[in-house]
């Protein structure tokens, strides 16, 4: 367990009573607490030292000794108050929050804790209501000079120490959390491996091994709660010299997970084997259910140093994707020879179908008219009208359709369920890869872009060679309209049409 701040005191003094603080909240305060034991405050306390860059936890000036002691004390009673109330999680029986009701403790039995005085007693259960949350407490209003007669001649920031509580308390919430999973029969730490503190690139890693979709769903929740309270602290950690941006997941090797929710066939079981009879779709009122849309297009700026111009692909989320002239269709067509709503394709979980709504002109299939409604396969030429072809592209991972594409030209259509990975055109990935790009440079799955509850958000497949989003490289990050995505040599610009 790390004990840098520990190791760092210089006073004796301060010393011994970190070391009978630390032997009463062992033996007596953080007993039974459940997740918000011993373990979790020698969790927190290791989490600061790790998370201080070297030249701020090893300089007097930046870091005082009474600090520290300050700030340890608070680690180690944060959670006092749960060991007084019978209430689990964020709330308790009188509507107050678990931080108010420790810092009330600690204020009301000072001596009891082996605090001096009422004022280092103050000082702590400042400490302690700053890692609540932005809203019950603002991090701005917290005293930034505190001063107490014989502990230190200089003032002692309560916000900055606040600050570092509230960050390191919600990151090992990563640890504990997930224990609360029913399918977690182990320690949560053989989730989450790691918490990696990366000063260089400002960003901390949440290192992990989920052992199921749920885990790893849940993590994902948890990194950006995390990211949140990283959000709400930012300005005060900056102020002295540490610039984390960004909290990212990285978890190892598990299968891409699915998000929550599983999408609603669009159409009823039974097949239509003729245009007339999928034209009752129309008239029945069918195509206004679960609608696809166009929620964003990725434009190729540039590709291996040089510019490209109207190069783009249109991203629709969901199962099914309505083609023709009508402006509300999904594929829209702005071609007299395409009927209003023309033709209707649809994924399944193993095949992409497609049928013909009764349009004047027609639809065909390498040139054969589609009179039913029939499976694509990739390499399939699709004719809607008298001038539009597109190419079908569709790809399969573990034996599911991942996204069915839509080419003619520069213009592209991506259908896909959930999500889809963006990476080098190589044969042997081919298959496997929803976006190709042609460039020798990137990875063979370099990236994994999801849409979830409205957000978007890109993945680097490849910790050790993560994209780059805005100049910065990620491993995870929500992606907002008009971001840059760099992968290998190629520039990407991120849209959303929402």
């Amino acid at each position: 367990m790390g004990k840098q701040l520990r190791n760092r005191l210089k006073n004796a003094l301060f010393t011994s009573r970190i070391s009978l603080l630390v032997d009463d909240a062992q033996n007596k305060w953080l007993r039974d607490l459940g997740k918000n034991d011993f373990i979790h405050s020698e969790n927190v306390e290791s989490l600061i030292g790790r998370m201080l860059p070297p030249e701020i936890i090893n300089d007097e000036n930046k870091l005082q000794d009474a600090e520290i002691l300050l700030l340890l004390y608070a680690v180690y009673l944060h959670d006092i108050s749960r060991k007084f109330n019978d209430m689990p999680g964020e709330g308790t029986l009188s509507g107050r929050r678990h931080e108010f009701l420790s810092a009330e403790e600690i204020e009301n039995n000072f001596e009891k804790y082996k605090l001096n005085d009422k004022f280092e007693a103050h000082a702590v259960a400042e400490i302690i209501r700053a890692h609540a949350s932005e809203s019950d407490c603002p991090i701005e209003n917290v005293d930034f000079d505190y001063g107490i007669q014989g502990l230190s001649d200089k003032g002692i920031n309560l916000q900055f120490l606040g600050a570092l509580l509230r960050i390191s308390d919600e990151l090992d919430n990563c640890f504990r959390r997930v224990q609360d999973i029913e399918s977690e029969q182990d320690s949560p730490r053989n989730i989450v491996r790691f918490v990696k503190f990366d000063w260089n690139r400002s960003q901390i890693t949440i290192q992990a091994e989920p052992k199921s979709i749920k885990e790893s769903n849940f993590l994902i929740f948890l990194r950006r709660q995390a990211q949140k309270r990283l959000d709400e602290v930012k300005p005060v950690l900056e102020k002295h010299g540490i610039y984390y941006q960004n909290i990212l997941l990285d978890q190892g090797k598990i299968k891409p997970p699915a998000r929550p929710g599983k999408p609603v066939p669009f159409l009823p079981p039974e097949r239509h084997s003729s245009r007339s009879e999928a034209s009752t779709l129309i008239s029945g009122g069918m195509l206004e259910k679960q609608p696809s849309t166009i929620i964003a297009r990725i434009v190729v700026e540039r590709r291996m140093g040089r510019t490209v111009e109207g190069e783009m692909i249109n991203i629709l989320f969901g199962t099914r994707m309505l083609v023709g002239r009508d402006t509300s269709c999904d594929m829209f067509l702005p071609d007299e020879s395409v009927s209003r709503k023309h033709a209707l394709i649809r994924i399944e979980q193993e095949v992409v179908r497609m049928v013909d709504l009764g349009s004047t002109n027609g639809t065909t299939r390498n040139n054969e008219p589609v009179t039913e409604e029939i499976i694509l396969e990739t390499g399939d030429m699709v004719g809607l009208g008298q001038g539009r072809t597109f190419e079908v592209k569709i790809v399969e991972r573990d034996a599911v359709v991942t996204s069915v594409r839509f080419v003619s030209g520069r213009d592209a259509y991506l259908l896909v369920p959930q999500e889809f990975i963006v990476g080098h055109a190589q044969l042997e990935t081919a298959n496997q890869v929803d976006v190709k790009l042609y460039d020798p440079s990137i990875l063979p799955m370099q990236a994994r872009i999801e849409f979830f509850a409205g957000k978007t958000f890109i993945i680097s497949l490849d910790p050790s060679r993560p994209v780059i989003v805005n100049s910065h490289p990620v491993d995870e990050l929500e992606i907002m309209n008009n971001y840059m995505i760099e992968v290998g040599d190629t520039l990407l610009r991120f849209e959303r049409m929402d």
